[in-house]
């Protein structure tokens, strides 16, 4: 990931033994000293049918998707820190 627009795959499971509508996922930079650079990139992901109805993410259910940094102001390697939260589906 960095400024020139790459990407990293990342892969979503769900762990939980409740069904989920959604990941909130949220992904930090630091520099080569650890510093705090910024957010890389957040958002919700989910899976919607043709209606543009969420699907519900089953137990064991998983998906692998490529993000984009926003951060294209520094030039040097980083590091990266994913935090994920799944919220339930309404039932």
């Amino acid at each position: 990931m960095g400024g020139d627009q790459l990407g990293a795959e990342v892969t979503l499971e769900n762990t939980s033994d409740q069904v989920l509508k959604s990941f909130e996922v949220r992904v930090i930079a630091r520099d080569a000293d650890g510093k705090y650079v910024g957010v890389a990139i957040s958002g919700s992901f989910a899976d919607r049918d043709n209606s543009g109805n969420y699907l519900d993410i089953a137990p064991g259910a998983s998906a692998s998707g490529i993000v984009v940094t926003e951060i294209d102001y520094v030039d040097e390697p980083l590091t990266y820190e994913v935090v994920a939260i799944g919220i339930p589906a309404d039932k």
